[in-house]
């Protein structure tokens, strides 16, 4: 059944931009072809904030470790696996795949703040190794996939991002499991339309993976 307006307010994380939340959009609007979007991107923090301030109806993001700040509910929307990512036909491919020689080339993470950032100190620490001190620190999935296709970049993406010449470092014990929940006020949970649209963004992201 196709209806009319509205618009939604939505905080996403930075890898839903690229591809899911595009796709999410288009099958949504076929649905309403009146429904528009605000967006706003970013991490856990600042999108967490602006749900309970009203200024977003929902957003999608990380479970974040230490829990989601009060006056907040977060319910899970989809996993998906980050992986060690590199440009094909970089060295680190060419040579036996130890954790340690990871740490001879620069990287591209996320920020310190994210929620994404303990996963992966841990990830090293695990490993016997401290963790790599970023060339670069951008929450933009954009300029991370620029400096992996264009240098000898490593980072951690979904495995999903990993297309045309981005592939896989295929790394033992270095795959993360990520839990995405779309996070409400307390006493205001999503409305029938907002549900369908977290609805329509997991299967557009799962047919991605």
């Amino acid at each position: 059944q196709r209806t009319g307006g509205g618009i939604l307010h939505l905080g996403i994380a930075p890898a839903l931009a690229p591809d899911a939340m595009p796709e999410a959009i288009i099958r949504m609007r076929a649905r309403h072809p009146g429904l528009g979007f605000v967006l706003r991107e970013g991490l856990y923090p600042v999108l967490a904030g602006e749900v309970a301030r009203g200024v977003l109806d929902l957003a999608v993001c990380n479970r974040p470790w230490e829990g989601v700040a009060p006056g907040l509910v977060a319910t899970t929307v989809l996993q998906e696996s980050f992986v060690v990512a590199c440009r094909a036909g970089h060295p680190v491919l060419a040579r036996p795949l130890k954790s340690a020689a990871l740490l001879d080339y620069p990287w591209a993470l996320p920020p310190r703040e994210g929620v994404l950032w303990q996963r992966l100190v841990d990830l090293f620490l695990h490993a016997g190794l401290e963790p790599p001190v970023p060339a670069v620190e951008t929450d933009s999935i954009a300029m991370i996939r620029g400096l992996l296709a264009r240098a000898g970049f490593l980072s951690f993406l979904p495995r999903r991002l990993l297309t045309g010449e981005l592939v896989e470092a295929p790394m033992p014990g270095f795959t993360l499991r990520r839990e995405l929940v779309a996070l409400h006020r307390i006493g205001v949970p999503p409305s029938p339309l907002q549900d369908a649209f977290l609805a329509v963004l997991a299967d557009a992201a799962r047919s991605m993976a």
